[in-house]
């Protein structure tokens, strides 16, 4: 799925700057994610406590 989103960015840029951006955003939004997970995690625990 992922290598789909980069190859159509790709085309529609066509150049290898959009696979470079779509490759950041998609690291970012994983990196949100996770850290959102953590937060929720630690406050679970808090609040279990």
């Amino acid at each position: 799925m992922s290598s789909t989103v980069v190859t159509s960015a790709g085309t529609v840029a066509g150049s290898t700057d959009a696979c470079a951006v779509a490759l950041v955003l998609a690291v970012w939004v994983v990196g949100a994610v996770a850290l959102a997970l953590l937060l929720a995690g630690v406050i679970a625990l808090r609040e279990h406590r």
